[in-house]
């Protein structure tokens, strides 16, 4: 039950609030969600609220005026992002360890923190170590967000075909499915 009311923190309460425009509520949720998981010494826990964390905390960067709390945001982002990877790689479950799905997605939200930054070079390594992992499980929502990532720092860089290319990779290769499908290919033909 204690389990239960954590992970809801989180996957839930936290979720919505993400989804609502609500970041630093989202964040709090979070950020409870991960104190009463470490009570529990419940490690999947912290490495999923890590993850999240630091992408809440790139969201909030992302929409912050003042260039310095922006800059602590997006440090902050990344430092989370760090910390989950190796919560992960140490996990007991079947879908975690070494190698696995979230460690990617984990990789991947750092090379997006990086791009907000305008850090493309950290950007680039942080998507190529993603792929390394990713790859494998292409098609997912994981690997797309990757791909969609890679074609905005290909535009930055300005390779606009490339850019096209990696759009039309997640098109092409995205299965019919639920919302979060949908919104994946909504963000390609972006």
């Amino acid at each position: 039950m204690l389990r239960d009311k954590t992970q809801t923190l989180i996957c839930g309460v936290s979720w919505v609030y993400q989804r609502t425009d609500r970041l630093s509520e989202a964040r709090v949720h979070g950020e409870e969600s991960l104190r009463r998981g470490e009570e529990l010494g419940w490690s999947r826990n912290s490495a999923f609220c890590k993850k999240c964390i630091g992408r809440l905390l790139r969201l909030e960067a992302e929409s912050c005026k003042d260039e310095d709390q922006r800059e602590l945001l997006l440090r902050r982002s990344l430092t989370s992002l760090q910390e989950a990877i190796p919560i992960f790689e140490a996990g007991q479950d079947a879908d975690l360890g070494q190698g696995c799905e979230d460690v990617g997605e984990c990789l991947s939200l750092i090379g997006r923190s990086h791009l907000v930054s305008k850090d493309l070079k950290a950007a680039r390594e942080a998507i190529i170590g993603a792929y390394e992992i990713l790859e494998r499980f292409r098609p997912s929502k994981a690997w797309a967000d990757l791909v969609i990532l890679d074609g905005e720092l290909q535009l930055r860089e300005g390779r606009t075909q490339v850019a096209i290319d990696r759009s039309d990779e997640v098109l092409g290769n995205l299965p019919d499915g639920d919302s979060e499908i949908s919104e994946i290919r909504a963000r390609a033909f972006l």
